[in-house]
């Protein structure tokens, strides 16, 4: 299992953040979704899901997402790694 969520430290400035471990989840979330894809599934028709930990990722795999999904449902979550967003981000899954 990951370790990303790991919180090394909790100051905001200079905080610690296993940026490679949150590609490396978001890289499997983009895998299931091909897979979906490769059945017939358009990415237009997926929304990801998440509650905490899993919100988190789905913030993290969906605004970095190259293919527009339906939308996120985010439930008690943060972002684990606004830099992660910002360096990745897709302006394909904005809000309409």
């Amino acid at each position: 299992m990951r370790a990303w969520c790991d919180i090394r430290s909790v100051e905001a400035v200079n905080r610690q953040v296993d940026e490679a471990g949150i590609e490396s989840s978001c890289a499997t979330v983009r895998r299931l979704i091909e897979a979906k894809n490769q059945r017939g599934i358009p990415t237009s028709n997926i929304f990801l899901a998440g509650f905490s930990q899993g919100a988190a990722m789905t913030c993290s795999a969906g605004l970095t997402h190259p293919a527009a999904l339906v939308g996120l449902i985010v439930m008690s979550s943060y972002l684990p790694s606004q830099g992660f967003i910002d360096s990745r981000f897709s302006a394909t899954n904005l809000a309409k």
